[in-house]
Order: structure tokens, then sequence, then C-alpha cells
């Protein structure tokens, strides 16, 4: 036993935590492990979960037919993120925030930030998401809060610069979102059966009251917070399935594989196998009501998925130059088709059926500006 304590006691012989009370940003203090083999035990679960995880990922990202909740849970992401990098290092939660752990975080903060300039529902997600992020981070460090808001900035100005549009058109841009976003339920609103919505409330409510048992409630305040931003994803996924009551139904049921995702990502045994049979029957419910799905549609999607991967990753290695070919060829035939004349200034767009201005080269034209803007008058929405 002894000599099985020196092993262990040689390859982990420290491990860092962080003071109760201390930021994240302050001085971090080395303590002895008194038990190393129940260290490496808690270490060799952590990397089956997260290979379990891990794994699960390709073939739940497959199965959503509608990738609008995927962008739409992605802020909430970030914010798990954060708060269990800002966890102490002795919760079973922490993520110790190494240079890969960084570079990773920064990625989605850059992506959140994007997502912004892409669709209402989005743009209520990120920012509401993503200033509780920032809160939490203020909280325990206001360096990483300051790098944290730089990043974000330089991230969305630079894609909307990207695209060819002034710097100073991006406030306007996100003020004239506004009532687009609040006329939103009234404008598009329309009747349909309320089971599917029922069935995926009730399912919320359910993972809800699992992340607050098994995550939130071991964090005070800052769990609270964790909780509200399940709480409102999951509330902007509703709207944006069940308003139209048409195909974005589907919304819906990728929401609950996400968030099953995320629940049980903090949960394990018996729990997790629960959230994911729920889960899984809330999604299976929900599409076949708005596909048809049945085991042989889940198992073609995922069979697309990994040909259209590999197929794709094949091509960009062996012939890149085939794509813009064939994206060439199609422009052709879309100015073909949909002849315009010759546009100077600014295009102002519902963001629909776009391809035939890509096409005839309004977009990113030396000499020229393209102005998205998100325009819907009081006579169209009557």
């Amino acid at each position: 036993m002894r000599d099985k304590y020196r092993t262990a006691k040689r390859f982990w012989p420290t491990t860092v935590s962080v003071s109760e009370g201390s930021s994240l940003c302050g001085p971090w203090r080395a303590t002895q492990r008194e038990r190393p083999e129940s260290s490496l035990t808690s270490g060799d679960a952590c990397i089956r979960r997260a290979l379990r995880q891990l794994t699960a990922m390709p073939f739940l990202v497959a199965e959503i037919s509608l990738r609008d909740s995927i962008f739409i849970f992605l802020p909430f992401v970030l914010l798990l993120l954060i708060i269990r990098i800002c966890a102490p290092a002795d919760s079973k939660h922490h993520l110790r925030p190494d240079r890969l752990i960084s570079a990773g975080i920064a990625i989605v903060i850059c992506s959140v930030a994007l997502l912004s300039l892409v669709k209402g529902s989005y743009a209520v997600s990120a920012f509401f998401c993503g200033g509780l992020s920032l809160l939490v981070l203020l909280r325990r460090c206001p360096a990483a809060a300051a790098a944290f808001v730089c990043l974000a900035i330089a991230a969305a100005s630079g894609g909307w610069m990207a695209t060819g549009q002034p710097i100073t058109a991006l406030p306007a841009f996100f003020v004239a979102q506004g009532p687009i976003i609040s006329g939103y339920s009234e404008a598009m609103s329309f009747e349909g059966a309320h089971k599917d919505m029922v069935i995926y409330v009730v399912i919320s409510i359910v993972l809800l009251a699992v992340l607050y048992k098994v995550f939130a409630r071991q964090f005070g305040s800052t769990g609270l917070i964790a909780l509200a931003s399940f709480a409102f994803t999951l509330f902007v996924c509703l709207k944006a399935a069940f308003v139209r009551h048409d195909q974005h139904g589907a919304t819906a049921a990728g929401a609950l594989l996400l968030a099953g995702y995320c629940v049980s990502a903090m949960t394990e045994s018996v729990l997790y196998l629960m959230v994911w049979g729920l889960v899984v029957f809330g999604w299976a419910k929900i599409d076949h009501a708005h596909s048809g799905l049945n085991f042989a549609m889940a198992s073609q999607r995922v069979h697309n998925a990994v040909l259209s991967a590999y197929e794709g990753i094949k091509l960009r290695a062996s012939t890149p130059q085939l794509l813009r070919t064939i994206f060439d060829q199609q422009n052709a035939a879309i100015r073909a088709q949909l002849p315009l004349p010759p546009v100077e200034g600014s295009v102002d767009i519902y963001p629909f059926e776009l391809s035939a201005l890509f096409a005839h080269g309004c977009v990113g034209r030396r000499g020229r500006y393209f102005r998205a803007i998100l325009h819907i008058t009081l006579s169209w929405t009557h």
C-alpha cells in the first residue's frame, strides 16, 4: 500500500486550488493531496464522461434537422464554460483554464458575437447569455471580463466590416432589430396543435429541475444565473418553434436534444439515463409530427452526415479548386435565370432568397457596398 501511495504521489504530486473567495486571477496556492488514489479515480471518471459526451455530439448534431436551435443554444454553452472556469478548484465541475481551453473559449466568444449579426432570435440569446457570462467573469476576474468585451466587440465589428458594410451603421442595425423582435409574435403567429408545445414545456421544466439539483445549487447566486440563462434559452427556442406552427416546430426537437446534452454532461448513472430517455422521447414525438421521423429516417440522417463530411474533406484535400469552379458555374446559372440591371449604391433587403444579388456581384464588389437592413414596414406587417 505504501508503494502504491508513493507511485501515485510521484505522478500526482500537487493540485492547484483557489482559496475560498479569491478571484480567478488572484494568487493560486498549491496543496498536497492526502489521498491521491481518490483524485485519480475522480480524474478517470471525468475522462470517461468527457469521452462519452464527445462521442454523442456528432450523432446529436446529425439528428437536428433545423440548425436554429444550435445557434440559439451556443451562448448558453459559453455561460456554462465561464461558470466552470470560475468554479473553485476542488469542485467536480471545475475546468482548469489551460491554453487549449482558453483558446476554445475565445473561439466560442467570437462565434457568439457574430451570431448577433445573423438573426434576431440569435441576437437575443447572444446578448442575454453573453451579458450574464460577462457578469460572472466580472465578479471573479475584471481583467478577463475586459478581454471578453474587447474580443466580442472586435469579432462583431470585424464580421460586419468583412461584409463590406460601414462600421458607423452597426449601432443603427442593432437598434432597428428592436421593433422586429418585439413585433415578431404578433406579425407571424399562426394557430396550430398544442400537443407538441405541451411536451416541450413539460420536459423543459424537468430539465430545469435536474440542472438545479446537479449543478446550479452548488454555486449559489452564480448557479441561479445559469438556471435563468437555461430557462431563457429554452423560451427563445419555444418561440422560434411554435409561434408559426409550421416546419419550424422542429426547432423545439433540436432544442430538447441540446438541452439534454448540456444537462447530462453534469449528471451520472441513473439520472443520466433518465435525462436522455426523457429527451429522446420528446425529440422523437415532436420531430415525427413535423417530418414523419422514424428509425430509418434517423439512421439515414447519420449516414448522410458522415458521407457528406467525408466527401467534403476528400474534395477539399484532393481538388480544392473544384469548389470554386462549381460555385462560379452555379452563379452563372442563377444570372441566366434571373437577370438584373446594374445596381449602384446600397441594397435594402429582407433576408430571403438572396442568391440573385450574390450572383450578380451586388455584394463585395469594389466601389459598391452592401447594406443588409432587416426592414419590415407597418404596411407589410398588416
